[in-house]
């Protein structure tokens, strides 16, 4: 929650390596007719400088990653 927004998320599990669907993503991207994305990304870390996210993502990740406050 953060202004009055709330971020929902789905977790979905794959037996691809992260790797191995960004690859996937971006052989997709070169035929797809809507360009929905510019790229794909692995997040690794809960380093938030990484990659340039929307402040909504970072206490997903902090929550993901098991850095989150625990109250």
């Amino acid at each position: 929650h953060n202004k009055r927004t709330v971020t929902l998320l789905r977790l979905y599990r794959f037996e691809m390596t992260a790797d191995e669907m960004i690859a996937r993503i971006e052989s997709h991207m070169l035929v797809a007719e809507d360009q929905e994305i510019a790229g794909a990304v692995a997040i690794r870390s809960a380093d938030p400088s990484a990659h340039p996210y929307n402040i909504a993502m970072l206490p997903v990740i902090d929550w993901y990653f098991g850095k989150a406050e625990r109250s």
